[in-house]
Protein backbone atom coordinates (compact mmCIF):
# COMPACT_ATOMS: atom_id res chain seq x y z
CA UNK A 1 0.00 0.00 0.00
CA UNK A 2 3.22 2.22 0.94
CA UNK A 3 4.37 1.78 -2.34
CA UNK A 4 1.29 2.13 -4.24
CA UNK A 5 0.65 5.78 -2.27
CA UNK A 6 4.15 6.85 -3.26
CA UNK A 7 3.81 5.70 -6.98
CA UNK A 8 0.20 7.48 -7.24
CA UNK A 9 2.12 10.64 -5.44
CA UNK A 10 4.88 10.50 -7.71
CA UNK A 11 2.38 10.35 -11.23
CA UNK A 12 0.21 12.90 -9.59
CA UNK A 13 3.06 15.52 -9.08
CA UNK A 14 5.12 14.82 -12.39
CA UNK A 15 1.57 15.13 -14.52
CA UNK A 16 0.91 18.31 -12.40
CA UNK A 17 3.90 19.98 -13.37
CA UNK A 18 3.22 18.41 -17.04
CA UNK A 19 0.08 20.24 -17.14
CA UNK A 20 1.50 23.48 -15.44
CA UNK A 21 4.16 23.45 -18.06
CA UNK A 22 1.86 23.84 -20.86
CA UNK A 23 0.20 26.87 -18.82
CA UNK A 24 4.00 28.37 -18.64
CA UNK A 25 4.08 27.92 -14.79
CA UNK A 26 7.75 27.65 -12.94
CA UNK A 27 8.45 25.96 -10.09
CA UNK A 28 10.03 28.22 -6.89
CA UNK A 29 11.22 26.44 -4.01
CA UNK A 30 11.38 28.62 -0.46
CA UNK A 31 14.20 27.93 2.11
CA UNK A 32 13.51 28.12 5.61
CA UNK A 33 17.28 30.32 5.25
CA UNK A 34 14.59 33.23 3.62
CA UNK A 35 15.85 32.52 -0.03
CA UNK A 36 14.10 30.58 -2.50
CA UNK A 37 15.42 29.31 -5.96
CA UNK A 38 13.42 28.73 -9.47
CA UNK A 39 13.27 26.65 -12.09
CA UNK A 40 12.18 23.32 -12.93
CA UNK A 41 11.97 20.40 -10.40
CA UNK A 42 13.64 16.99 -12.26
CA UNK A 43 14.04 14.69 -9.83
CA UNK A 44 12.01 13.73 -6.35
CA UNK A 45 13.29 11.49 -4.10
CA UNK A 46 10.37 10.67 -1.39
CA UNK A 47 10.92 12.17 2.38
CA UNK A 48 14.52 12.86 1.18
CA UNK A 49 15.37 15.64 -1.46
CA UNK A 50 14.15 17.53 -4.61
CA UNK A 51 16.64 18.39 -7.29
CA UNK A 52 15.61 21.78 -8.96
CA UNK A 53 17.35 23.02 -12.49
CA UNK A 54 17.49 26.55 -12.76
CA UNK A 55 17.03 28.85 -16.41
CA UNK A 56 20.76 29.04 -16.31
CA UNK A 57 21.05 24.99 -16.38
CA UNK A 58 22.49 25.00 -12.89
CA UNK A 59 21.01 22.20 -10.89
CA UNK A 60 20.78 22.48 -7.00
CA UNK A 61 19.66 19.47 -4.81
CA UNK A 62 17.87 20.57 -1.40
CA UNK A 63 17.31 17.95 1.33
CA UNK A 64 13.36 18.50 3.16
CA UNK A 65 14.46 19.82 5.96
CA UNK A 66 15.56 22.54 4.55
CA UNK A 67 12.72 23.35 2.62
CA UNK A 68 9.33 25.48 4.09
CA UNK A 69 7.27 25.55 1.00
CA UNK A 70 7.15 24.38 -2.91
CA UNK A 71 4.65 26.54 -4.85
CA UNK A 72 3.95 27.54 -9.00
CA UNK A 73 5.12 30.86 -10.27
CA UNK A 74 3.47 31.89 -13.51
CA UNK A 75 5.77 32.92 -15.97
CA UNK A 76 4.93 36.54 -17.27
CA UNK A 77 5.83 37.53 -21.20
CA UNK A 78 8.44 40.06 -21.41
CA UNK A 79 7.36 43.08 -21.13
CA UNK A 80 8.10 45.28 -24.42
CA UNK A 81 9.72 48.30 -23.60
CA UNK A 82 8.94 51.32 -25.56
CA UNK A 83 11.92 51.47 -27.37
CA UNK A 84 11.63 47.88 -28.82
CA UNK A 85 8.19 48.79 -29.59
CA UNK A 86 9.09 51.91 -31.32
CA UNK A 87 11.78 50.18 -33.33
CA UNK A 88 9.44 48.17 -34.83
CA UNK A 89 7.53 51.16 -36.22
CA UNK A 90 11.06 52.65 -37.35
CA UNK A 91 12.60 52.91 -40.94
CA UNK A 92 14.57 49.64 -41.98
CA UNK A 93 16.58 49.61 -45.11
CA UNK A 94 15.19 48.65 -48.17
CA UNK A 95 13.02 49.97 -50.90
CA UNK A 96 10.40 52.97 -49.80
CA UNK A 97 8.02 54.96 -51.60
CA UNK A 98 6.82 58.49 -51.25
CA UNK A 99 3.21 60.22 -52.25
CA UNK A 100 3.06 63.89 -51.87
CA UNK A 101 0.86 66.94 -52.90
CA UNK A 102 1.19 70.49 -51.71
CA UNK A 103 0.56 74.40 -52.80
CA UNK A 104 2.93 77.31 -52.70
CA UNK A 105 2.22 80.85 -52.66
CA UNK A 106 4.31 83.12 -55.06
CA UNK A 107 7.29 85.30 -52.96
CA UNK A 108 9.42 87.89 -54.27
CA UNK A 109 9.20 89.79 -57.26
CA UNK A 110 8.58 87.08 -60.00
CA UNK A 111 7.33 84.33 -57.56
CA UNK A 112 3.75 82.04 -58.58
CA UNK A 113 0.74 80.40 -56.64
CA UNK A 114 1.77 76.66 -57.69
CA UNK A 115 -0.22 73.51 -56.88
CA UNK A 116 2.57 70.35 -56.44
CA UNK A 117 2.46 66.67 -56.89
CA UNK A 118 5.27 64.65 -56.39
CA UNK A 119 5.95 60.46 -56.40
CA UNK A 120 9.43 59.29 -55.03
CA UNK A 121 10.53 56.07 -55.54
CA UNK A 122 14.08 54.83 -53.50
CA UNK A 123 15.84 53.43 -51.10
CA UNK A 124 16.36 53.71 -47.27
CA UNK A 125 19.57 53.27 -46.40
CA UNK A 126 19.32 53.14 -42.29
CA UNK A 127 16.45 54.18 -40.08
CA UNK A 128 17.45 58.27 -40.68
CA UNK A 129 18.60 58.49 -44.38
CA UNK A 130 16.42 58.11 -47.78
CA UNK A 131 17.84 58.96 -50.96
CA UNK A 132 15.90 58.47 -54.50
CA UNK A 133 14.70 60.17 -57.54
CA UNK A 134 11.08 62.09 -57.97
CA UNK A 135 8.84 63.01 -60.42
CA UNK A 136 5.25 64.97 -60.71
CA UNK A 137 3.47 67.70 -61.64
CA UNK A 138 3.61 71.46 -60.51
CA UNK A 139 1.01 73.32 -61.87
CA UNK A 140 0.84 77.10 -62.22
CA UNK A 141 -2.56 79.13 -62.21
CA UNK A 142 -1.34 82.17 -62.93
CA UNK A 143 0.13 83.57 -67.23
CA UNK A 144 3.30 84.63 -65.60
CA UNK A 145 4.74 82.63 -69.27
CA UNK A 146 2.61 84.08 -71.12
CA UNK A 147 -0.05 81.16 -70.76
CA UNK A 148 -3.05 81.20 -68.64
CA UNK A 149 -2.48 77.99 -66.85
CA UNK A 150 0.41 75.70 -67.42
CA UNK A 151 2.57 73.16 -65.56
CA UNK A 152 6.05 71.69 -65.64
CA UNK A 153 7.09 68.28 -64.88
CA UNK A 154 10.01 68.00 -62.50
CA UNK A 155 12.91 65.64 -62.41
CA UNK A 156 14.75 65.57 -59.24
CA UNK A 157 17.06 63.78 -56.59
CA UNK A 158 15.19 63.20 -53.70
CA UNK A 159 17.20 62.92 -50.21
CA UNK A 160 15.30 62.81 -46.74
CA UNK A 161 16.34 62.53 -43.15
CA UNK A 162 14.49 61.85 -40.15
CA UNK A 163 16.03 62.81 -36.96
CA UNK A 164 14.16 60.74 -34.23
CA UNK A 165 12.72 57.61 -36.27
CA UNK A 166 12.01 55.36 -33.41
CA UNK A 167 9.82 58.66 -31.94
CA UNK A 168 5.85 58.57 -32.86
CA UNK A 169 6.59 62.09 -33.85
CA UNK A 170 9.87 63.02 -35.59
CA UNK A 171 11.01 66.28 -37.01
CA UNK A 172 12.50 65.86 -40.35
CA UNK A 173 14.64 67.54 -43.74
CA UNK A 174 14.38 67.43 -46.99
CA UNK A 175 16.17 68.46 -50.16
CA UNK A 176 15.11 68.24 -54.09
CA UNK A 177 17.07 69.34 -56.53
CA UNK A 178 17.00 68.40 -60.08
CA UNK A 179 15.11 69.61 -63.64
CA UNK A 180 11.80 70.41 -64.87
CA UNK A 181 10.53 70.21 -68.36
CA UNK A 182 7.44 72.06 -70.34
CA UNK A 183 5.13 69.37 -71.98
CA UNK A 184 4.06 72.36 -74.26
CA UNK A 185 7.11 72.83 -75.61
CA UNK A 186 8.31 69.91 -76.54
CA UNK A 187 9.63 68.43 -73.15
CA UNK A 188 12.21 70.92 -73.67
CA UNK A 189 13.95 71.67 -70.44
CA UNK A 190 12.49 75.32 -68.25
CA UNK A 191 15.22 75.37 -66.14
CA UNK A 192 17.01 74.41 -62.41
CA UNK A 193 14.25 73.45 -59.84
CA UNK A 194 15.21 73.41 -56.41
CA UNK A 195 13.00 72.42 -53.04
CA UNK A 196 14.36 72.10 -49.46
CA UNK A 197 11.73 71.19 -47.06
CA UNK A 198 11.74 70.78 -43.41
CA UNK A 199 8.84 69.25 -41.17
CA UNK A 200 7.36 67.00 -38.98
CA UNK A 201 6.77 63.23 -39.29
CA UNK A 202 3.73 60.79 -37.96
CA UNK A 203 4.01 57.19 -37.74
CA UNK A 204 1.23 55.56 -38.42
CA UNK A 205 1.99 51.54 -38.30
CA UNK A 206 4.93 49.72 -38.69
CA UNK A 207 6.69 51.62 -41.80
CA UNK A 208 4.28 53.58 -42.91
CA UNK A 209 5.28 57.47 -41.63
CA UNK A 210 2.82 60.36 -42.59
CA UNK A 211 4.96 63.72 -43.69
CA UNK A 212 3.73 67.43 -42.83
CA UNK A 213 6.18 69.92 -44.30
CA UNK A 214 6.98 73.28 -45.31
CA UNK A 215 9.23 74.64 -48.15
CA UNK A 216 10.23 76.84 -50.10
CA UNK A 217 10.45 76.29 -54.04
CA UNK A 218 12.91 77.63 -56.59
CA UNK A 219 11.61 77.08 -60.11
CA UNK A 220 14.08 78.67 -63.26
CA UNK A 221 11.61 79.27 -66.40
CA UNK A 222 10.45 81.23 -69.23
CA UNK A 223 8.43 85.00 -68.39
CA UNK A 224 7.54 87.66 -71.31
CA UNK A 225 9.59 90.50 -71.21
CA UNK A 226 7.46 93.55 -72.79
CA UNK A 227 9.73 96.77 -73.77
CA UNK A 228 9.01 99.60 -76.24
CA UNK A 229 11.30 97.43 -78.54
CA UNK A 230 8.82 94.32 -78.75
CA UNK A 231 8.33 91.07 -76.35
CA UNK A 232 10.81 88.86 -75.63
CA UNK A 233 11.38 85.75 -73.43
CA UNK A 234 13.47 86.36 -70.79
CA UNK A 235 14.74 83.15 -68.29
CA UNK A 236 13.84 84.16 -63.99
CA UNK A 237 13.26 82.56 -60.82
CA UNK A 238 9.96 81.78 -59.61
CA UNK A 239 9.99 81.49 -55.71
CA UNK A 240 6.89 80.27 -53.38
CA UNK A 241 7.03 79.23 -50.09
CA UNK A 242 4.28 76.70 -49.05
CA UNK A 243 3.27 73.24 -47.64
CA UNK A 244 3.02 69.84 -48.28
CA UNK A 245 1.51 66.24 -47.20
CA UNK A 246 3.11 63.24 -48.18
CA UNK A 247 2.36 59.53 -47.19
CA UNK A 248 5.32 57.51 -47.04
CA UNK A 249 5.13 53.29 -47.37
Amino acid sequence: MNKFKIGLFMFLFFAGNFLLAQTQYIDVIYLKNGSKVKGTIIEFVPTISYTIRTADSSIFVFKVEEIAKIAKEEVKPPVESKKEKSSQDSFIPGYRGIVEGGFGAGTGLYGLNTACFAFSNGYQFNENLYAGVATGLNYYPSNGSGADGFGLIPFYADARYSFLPQNPVSPYASLGAGFSFDPNQGFEGSGFYFNPSLGTQFAVKGKYKVNLGFNYRIQQMYFLNVTPNGVSSVIRFSESAGFSLGFVF
